[in-house]
């Protein structure tokens, strides 16, 4: 899954989320998101945050971030076409079938959302 985002506020999470378990009470997830000058990846089990990591990379417009599972049980931060994290093992959060893209603030301004190559149409 990825997304391109033109904006994004000093202070604003804005970021994917994949095989996430339920969209009503999510508990399980892996997680990517821009924080600041960083990204972070992420993962959520019984409803429980954990950083994987944290990377420092320059916010630029329009650039794509996308959260990669190589397999089943790894997981990657791509950004700009280059994959920026380490490869995490991550083998407790399950096979959620959900994916999305998400911001905590209104400021920020996600232009595409893609999952497997498709590019998903959305509007405001």
């Amino acid at each position: 899954a990825g997304i391109q985002i033109y904006s994004a506020g000093t202070k604003a999470h804005v970021g994917l989320v994949s095989k996430l378990d339920d969209p009503v009470n999510p508990q399980n997830m892996g997680k990517a998101y821009r924080e600041g000058n960083n990204w972070k990846i992420a993962k959520v089990v019984g409803g429980t945050m954990t950083i994987l990591q944290t990377i420092a990379a320059t916010f630029v417009a329009d650039s794509l971030a996308e959260i990669r599972w190589p397999t089943t049980t790894t997981v990657e931060l791509w950004y700009g076409g280059s994959k920026i994290s380490t490869t995490h093992t991550v083998n407790d959060i399950g096979a959620g079938t959900y994916y999305g893209m998400f911001s905590t603030r209104p400021n920020s301004l996600i232009t595409q959302f893609w999952l497997d190559s498709e590019v998903m149409s959305f509007e405001f």
